[in-house]
């Protein structure tokens, strides 16, 4: 199947897939199954993020059933070595959510690289501010 700009797709997979593509994705210096788990850790790490916020394709029954993931929050899209990356976190109240925000991108993008990808697209996505505990 192609999609509009003309690049294979797999069978089952669209632009806002539900898992990231395992085959035939490693960068030049770690596969994309570490870029992910990396990607899971900086952002869980960071003082600003409360938690990663799940997508709604974690909230379907099969995913439930599955035992959702701790990093459903996060939908990375590789194709050969071009990252798509979303993350879906809620900040802490108190820190800043702009500055929480640019930290992530500067720190997401520097890993990325790190790993021999590419970065084409990074979305932070700030679902929620949630009461510093």
């Amino acid at each position: 199947m192609r999609s509009k700009e003309g690049a294979v797709m797999e069978q089952g997979e669209s632009r806002r897939g539900v898992a990231p593509v395992e085959r035939a994705t490693d960068g030049v210096r770690g596969p994309a199954s570490e870029l992910r788990a990396r990607v899971g850790s900086a952002v869980s790490l960071h003082d600003g993020v409360f938690r990663i916020e799940p997508t709604l394709c974690g909230s379907w029954p099969a995913a439930q059933a599955s035992g959702a993931t701790p990093l459903d929050g996060i939908v990375l899209h590789v194709r050969e070595r071009l990252v798509d990356l979303e993350v879906n976190i809620s900040t802490r109240s108190d820190h800043q959510a702009h500055r929480t925000v640019s930290e992530l991108r500067t720190r997401l993008a520097e890993l990325i690289v790190e790993l021999g990808f590419v970065c084409r697209a990074l979305t932070i996505n700030v679902l929620s501010i949630e009461p510093a505990t």
